[in-house]
C-alpha cells in the first residue's frame, strides 16, 4: 500500500511540474515575420514621417524602433529567442491578451461612465497592439489608455492591457540603450559619479533603470532612480537618481541627485 501511495505522490508530482512548465508559442516560419507590434497613433502629436508602428518584435527576435517623426535614428535591436517566449507568456498567459474583447470593454466602460462621473481625456493617443502567431492572431486598441487603466480600475483587461503597454515601453527603453549590455555600461558610469559625489550612498541597480529616449542632436538620456519607502508602501521623501547624457560622439556626462534623511 505504502509503495502505491509513493507511486502516486510521484507521478502526482510530475503532473505538477508539467504544468508548471512555460508553454512555447508557436512563431511563424519567416523568421522576418511580425510576431508583436506596439503603436501609438492620432491625438495631439507630430506629424509622422510614415505609418511603421512604433515597435515590431520580429519571429527572430529583431527589435525595430523607426524614427517617426524624423528628430532621432532608427534604431534595430535584437532579443533572445527566450526573451520572445517570456514577452509572449506576459501578454498572453498572464494578461490574457487574446482575450481581450474591444466591443465588450467599451459597454462596460459606457455603463461605468453613466454611473459615476469620470473625466473625459482629450488630445490623446489610441495604444494599438497586434500580436500575431503561427496558429492566430489578435488586435487591440484603446484611447488614451495610461489615464482610462486609472478610471476604470474595476475592468481587468483594462488594466491587463496597461500592464502590457508598460511592459512594451520597458522593451524599447531596454533596446534604446543596447540591450542589458547598454544598460550595465550606463550603470558603471551613474554609479562612479554617485560614489563619487555621495560614497555613503548605496550604489543604483539595474533594476533602478527607469528608461532613455535620444533628444535632438542624438544624444540619449538615461535615468537611474531610487526612492524610499515607507512600511505603509509610500514614498518617505529620500531619493537616488542619476541621469546619464551620452552624445553620438563623446563620453557620458552623469547628473546625480541624492536627498537623505
Amino acid at each position: 500500500m505504502l509503495r502505491i501511495a509513493l507511486g502516486l505522490l510521484v507521478v502526482f508530482s510530475s503532473f505538477l511540474l508539467a504544468d508548471e512548465k512555460p508553454k512555447s508559442f508557436p512563431l511563424p516560419e519567416d523568421p522576418k515575420a511580425v510576431v508583436i507590434s506596439f503603436d501609438l497613433h492620432s491625438g495631439f502629436t507630430l506629424p509622422r514621417l510614415n505609418k511603421a508602428p512604433v515597435m515590431s518584435v520580429l519571429a527572430d527576435g529583431t527589435v525595430l524602433m523607426p524614427d517617426l517623426y524624423g528628430q532621432a535614428k532608427d534604431i534595430e535591436g535584437k532579443i533572445s529567442r527566450k526573451e520572445l517566449q517570456s514577452l509572449l507568456q506576459f501578454c498572453v498567459t498572464e494578461n490574457k491578451f487574446f482575450d481581450y474583447d474591444e466591443k465588450d470593454v467599451q459597454a462596460r466602460m459606457k455603463k461605468a461612465q453613466q454611473a459615476r462621473q469620470i473625466p473625459q481625456v482629450a488630445d490623446a493617443p489610441v495604444s494599438a497592439f497586434v500580436i500575431q502567431l503561427a496558429d492566430r492572431r489578435h488586435t487591440a486598441s484603446q484611447y488614451a489608455l495610461g489615464m482610462t487603466g486609472e478610471f476604470y480600475e474595476d475592468i481587468k483587461e483594462l488594466q491587463n492591457l496597461r500592464a502590457i503597454e508598460k511592459k512594451m515601453n520597458s522593451v524599447m527603453n531596454e533596446v534604446r540603450v543596447g540591450g542589458k549590455k547598454g544598460i550595465a555600461k550606463l550603470l558603471k558610469a551613474a554609479n562612479a559619479e554617485l560614489r563619487k559625489q555621495h560614497p555613503d550612498v548605496k550604489p543604483l541597480t539595474a533594476a533602478e533603470f527607469r528608461g532613455a529616449y535620444f533628444r535632438q542632436g542624438g544624444v540619449l538620456s538615461a535615468t537611474f532612480s531610487r526612492f524610499g519607502m515607507t512600511k505603509d508602501g509610500k514614498r518617505d521623501g529620500t531619493h537616488t537618481v542619476a541621469s546619464v547624457q551620452v552624445p553620438e560622439d563623446g563620453e557620458p556626462e552623469v547628473t546625480v541627485n541624492v536627498k537623505a534623511k
